[in-house]
């Protein structure tokens, strides 16, 4: 399954429970192992299916305990926003 695929699954999943997802981070922000993840799946799995969904990322600078923030040049549609 792609990204794009496992969002929308899981999407449908929690509508269907009742529950409403409203943010997206990645596994780098959680994880300091996880240095460069997704990536350019970032760009071209997850905003696209985040916009179509209305989520919205954890913000610029976001981690969590080692985590570390995704680099702005993950997204150039939104520097502005964070400026």
């Amino acid at each position: 399954m792609t990204l794009y695929e496992v969002v929308r699954y899981e999407h449908t999943r929690l509508t269907a429970l009742g529950a409403k997802m409203t943010k997206f981070m990645s596994h780098r922000q959680a994880a300091g192992s996880r240095e460069s993840d997704p990536g350019s799946e970032w760009q071209h799995g997850a905003l696209p299916i985040m916009a179509e969904l209305g989520y919205d990322d954890v913000g610029p600078g976001f981690r969590i305990d080692d985590g570390k923030p995704n680099p702005h040049e993950w997204d150039a549609t939104r520097l502005e926003r964070y400026r």
